[in-house]
Parts: structure tokens; sequence; C-alpha cells
């Protein structure tokens, strides 16, 4: 699977991890954030496990979960240095190898090629999709949804 490759003109941002967040690139990721933000009207979109070309490397279950997680902190840390909350909506976690890819991504997509890459025993490569929201609200949750061959329509909340 391929995706076009990152633009600055739109509200995608795209990262291959966010495994480790060092201390000098905080500030700058939370600047992308800000920046996706201001581009997408207060909607931003991140694929993680997607390089800037687009090529889709691929994540453990380890290195996803991490990764998203990350990103849930410093999308916090946006929060506080603005007057409005930045939220997360979606979280999606997709088998790399799935032709099943959720909507919003869609059109992203050039591809639908096998996945190579390292990782865990299973084998198993994923990669996110995390939208991020920014508004007056205060949020606490997202919809959480898995996608993958066997049970593309599995829904957890």
């Amino acid at each position: 699977m391929k995706f076009c490759a990152e633009s600055e003109s739109d509200n995608f941002e795209y990262k291959e991890h966010i495994i480790f967040i060092e201390n000098k690139r905080f500030d700058h990721y939370i600047t992308q954030i800000n920046y996706r933000l201001l581009i997408g009207n207060g909607v931003c979109r991140y694929l993680i496990g997607v390089g800037d070309d687009g090529t889709v490397g691929g994540l453990n279950t380890m290195q996803i979960a991490r990764s998203v997680k990350n990103l849930l902190i410093i999308a916090k840390n946006v929060s506080e240095d603005v007057d409005n909350s930045v939220y997360p909506t979606k979280i999606y976690f997709v088998q790399a190898n799935s032709k099943n890819i959720p909507k919003e991504i869609d059109e992203k997509s050039e591809t639908s090629d096998s996945v190579d890459g390292d990782g865990d025993d299973s084998g198993i490569k994923y990669f996110a999709f995390v939208e991020l929201k920014s508004d007056e609200k205060k949020y606490t949750e997202a919809d959480i949804i898995t996608f993958s061959e066997s049970d593309s329509d599995t829904e957890y909340n």
C-alpha cells in the first residue's frame, strides 16, 4: 500500500513513528499540529507508520500503540498552549496490507501493494490514522476502530 506523498498544503501529516519524544523535537511536533489545524480549519489528520513519500512501512503493535499514545500526549500539550482544546475524534488501526481502509484516507491511497518491514514475531504490520480537532469543547474519548482483513467492521468504544 502506498499513499500520495505528504503535502504542505493539506491537513495530513505523515510520521514513520513517534516512538520516542525528544525534548528538542517536542516543540516541533506542537508547531506541526498547529499548522495542520490551521490548514484544516480546526481538523488535522495523522498517518503514523507512513513515510513522507507515502510509503507504508508499518509498525508492530507495540510501536503503533506507543506512537499513537505519544501523539495524544503532544496534542494535550497543544491544548495547554492555546485557549482551545485539541482532542482526538477518530483513531483507526489498520493492517498495513489490508484492502479495507477508512474512507477518510482512501483519497490519499495510490496502491494496495504488500508492505515490507521489520517488527514483531507475528509479522503483522499496522499503520494508524488519527484525526485531531480543535475547538472549545473538551472531550476525553475517541471512537477507536480496528480494520483488518477478517473483521473490518469491528468497532470498539
